[in-house]
């Protein structure tokens, strides 16, 4: 029996308007999106691991873990947040891994911009902010094999209907919602920031 709450994430969340707003591009191409997971980036690290191809993209309505960088706690409250990873599998050299987060960064403001007719910046080395305020963190972890880049998994977390925030972080983050005074849906703001950001990678390394 379908409840209430998973009526709406997943009405919020549609896997079809994800693929029609990224096209034909290898990310999302293998799409999952699930209710609940310790940290989108961790689990997609975990099915890296057992062979998962490039491109795939995982989403979460909720994380019991989510992260940021420093390890510090990342907040996915249900139903206003966007929680969502893809993994690469780049042939790049390991000292070179800091350097994918430039194109994602500049993918995703790209996306936002063109959703919302604002103009947000980046707060190196993963942030991306309006007015000084945190609106999206971007978070790349990897795994090697001797040596060698076996996976990359950029994370993705975007305050989107959010209009409170716990505690301190009031002060410190902002979402689109109260950027633009309108509400988004997630799955279309998923499926423009994947657009985006595939762009922007392929032509930072092509």
């Amino acid at each position: 029996m379908t409840t209430e709450h998973e009526s709406k994430w997943r009405y919020d969340l549609d896997p079809k308007i994800i693929k029609e707003a990224t096209g034909d591009i290898p990310w999302g191409r293998n799409l999952q999106i699930v209710e609940s997971v310790d940290s989108t980036s961790a689990e997609l690290l975990r099915l890296a691991a057992e062979g998962a191809e490039e491109g795939t993209v995982l989403i979460a309505e909720r994380q019991s873990a989510g992260r940021g960088r420093e390890r510090k706690i990342w907040h996915t409250p249900s139903l206003v947040h966007l929680a969502m990873s893809v993994l690469l599998r780049p042939e790049i050299r390991p000292l070179d891994l800091p350097g994918v987060v430039l194109p994602i960064s500049l993918g995703v403001c790209t996306a936002l911009e063109s959703l919302t007719g604002f103009t947000f910046g980046i707060k190196w080395p993963n942030d991306i902010v309006y007015q000084d305020k945190k609106l999206c963190g971007i978070l790349c972890e990897s795994r090697l094999l001797g040596g060698h880049v076996q996976a990359l998994v950029v994370g993705v977390g975007i305050n989107v209907n959010n209009d409170t925030f716990p505690g301190e972080i009031e002060r410190k983050a902002i979402s689109l919602h109260e950027v633009a005074h309108k509400t988004f849906r997630r799955d279309l703001v998923a499926g423009r920031v994947l657009r985006t950001c595939w762009e922007s990678y392929q032509d930072y390394y092509n």
